[in-house]
């Protein structure tokens, strides 16, 4: 059992593979996106981090998958190839998991009033499409 930013999680070795896991993923993934790196490895926080992360995982052949109570947030490191997570992190060996365990992290960031434009959004676009129907 560890501890990330006073949220409790798992972290399990099988040779190279690690497998975190969390009851709550996107807290534990918004705690270390928002994390700087150590001095030494320079100053890069965010997706950036976690794409430096991943290809330094891949370099010494550590792959870690990320789980949550809605399956796989994402795998990095060794054997991983995404160019999503190339696009969104700087690094191929980042990618996304299942998309209901994705969707959590993305909600999660989603402010209140973010939500309630998206919401406004789709109402008035459903709207638009049972009008344009009924002409």
């Amino acid at each position: 059992m560890i501890e990330i930013d006073g949220m409790p999680a798992t972290l399990v070795a099988d040779g190279d593979r690690l497998v975190l896991s969390a009851a709550h993923p996107e807290r534990a993934w918004a705690a270390v996106v928002s994390a700087a790196l150590p001095a030494g490895v320079g100053k890069l926080d965010g997706p950036r981090a976690v794409g430096r992360v991943a290809s330094e995982l891949a370099a010494v052949g550590l792959r870690l998958e990320v789980r949550g109570p809605r399956g796989r947030l994402a795998q990095l490191g060794e054997g991983v190839q995404s160019r999503l997570g190339r696009a969104v992190t700087g690094s191929a060996a980042v990618a996304p998991g299942a998309p209901s365990a994705v969707a959590v992290l993305l909600w999660s960031r989603v402010s209140r009033r973010g939500a309630a434009i998206a919401v406004v959004a789709l109402g008035a676009a459903a709207g638009a499409a049972v009008l344009r129907r009924r002409r």
